[in-house]
């Protein structure tokens, strides 16, 4: 039975066994917008618990992979509040910004791109901006382990950007009394006034049942239906922040944009405000869409298959048509358990598919994949090694 949460093992990671997924990133399953929904409703009761000022501008920050999806998500019912807000995703492929490390990770190192976007072939083009500003900082994630990631990231974030206040948010918060004091006593230290919004899960988090009976939680009645946005939303795109100056850390390698699709809509790149996800984008991507997804009728159901940080441009294919699921050709190394993992394909040593068999259950469905430029060697081996079990998958773009 699919589940909201998902509780699962790590393989090969000895700093981390346990591990916890929500349905909305498609991981393990297919997501789709009802999924959105879903995620939206916890995300507002949290905001709800959190608000502050109306006015503050806000920076919503996801960290690359699993927490893209629940900042987009965050981002999206901040927005259908009207609180004025900002996204930022971390990359872990080559660029400019700030550099940190997630010690536990299978992918440690992160670039945060606290950049104002000029599409061009080089780094020294893409500068920091003195004149932004926000008053808060909203760290969106699916998990907090051990509290260390975000500790980092909030130390690295304080030398560049001065803010009243930092917010963690989660689904899930898997620290024991013992890490949460340290987190407490670290962030003073460092005059992080931070504060924690989780769902309190924990203690209803039971492995061998098929549902999770989550707490009761308020939501907001915003009058809004949907999971995208709609034009009727007033966007403030006058946003930055401050800095103390110092200069941001480029990488050595060159930022080049051919390596991303449509990079100017991309909070992985730069910040991103207002309704950056608008009819343009789908106009633009139309282009480059393959002759088969094109062909498709709107009305019938497809699945995506998107490999690793695409899973934004997925997730936005999905918020604009309820046929559309996707599913992450994801960096987590997971164990099958024969409880939420039954099947998996390691792809070019280092990425994984999860019930890739269920993916035959809807044969009659097509399958499209999705990458960008940089990952179209991952893109054709799964290609190859999905059609040699018997699943015909096809690029959706050109």
């Amino acid at each position: 039975m699919f589940k909201d949460f998902y509780h699962l093992k790590r393989e090969n990671n000895p700093h981390r066994e346990d591990a916890f997924t929500l349905s909305c990133l498609g991981k393990i399953y297919p997501a789709s917008s009802s999924d959105f929904v879903k995620f939206r409703k916890y995300l507002s009761a949290l905001i709800d618990e959190a608000r502050s000022l109306k006015n503050d501008n806000i920076l919503i920050i996801g960290l690359t992979e699993s927490g893209i999806i629940p900042a987009l998500l965050m981002y999206i019912e901040a927005i259908s509040q009207n609180i004025n807000t900002s996204i930022l995703y971390s990359t872990r492929r080559p660029s400019a910004g700030i550099p940190f490390k997630e010690s536990h990770s299978h992918g440690p190192n992160h670039i945060l791109p606290l950049l104002s976007f000029n599409q061009t072939s080089s780094l020294e083009h893409n500068v920091f901006k003195e004149d932004f500003k926000f008053q808060e900082i909203w760290i969106v994630e699916d998990e907090i382990t051990s509290g260390n990631t975000v500790y980092n990231l909030m130390v690295q974030l304080s030398q560049y950007i001065k803010v009243s206040r930092m917010r963690v948010f989660a689904f899930a918060d898997f620290r024991d009394n013992q890490q949460k004091s340290d987190f407490h006593v670290k962030t003073a230290l460092n005059n992080i006034e931070c504060t924690i919004h989780t769902l309190n899960l924990i203690d209803n988090f039971v492995i061998d049942t098929p549902n999770i009976n989550l707490p009761s939680i308020k939501t907001k009645n915003n009058n809004s239906n949907g999971v995208g946005f709609n034009n009727n939303i007033g966007f403030n795109n006058n946003i930055g922040f401050d800095s103390n100056l110092k200069k941001l850390n480029a990488s050595s390698d060159r930022c080049t944009f051919q390596n991303w699709y449509f990079p100017e809509k991309r909070p992985a790149l730069s910040i991103k405000s207002g309704n950056f996800i608008d009819d343009s984008l789908w106009h633009t991507l139309s282009n480059n869409f393959s002759n088969e997804w094109v062909e498709l009728k709107q009305t019938s159901m497809k699945t995506i298959l998107a490999v690793g940080e695409a899973v934004d441009l997925a997730a936005c294919l999905a918020l604009t048509n309820e046929n559309i699921r996707f599913q992450q050709i994801s960096l987590s190394p997971w164990k099958v358990d024969n409880k939420s993992i039954f099947s998996k394909i390691t792809i070019a040593d280092k990425y994984y598919l999860y019930n890739y068999e269920n993916l035959k259950a809807h044969s009659l469905e097509p399958i499209f994949i999705l990458c960008d430029p940089i990952d179209k060697k991952i893109e054709q081996e799964a290609i190859k090694q999905l059609g040699e079990c018997g699943i015909d998958i096809k690029p959706i773009f050109q």
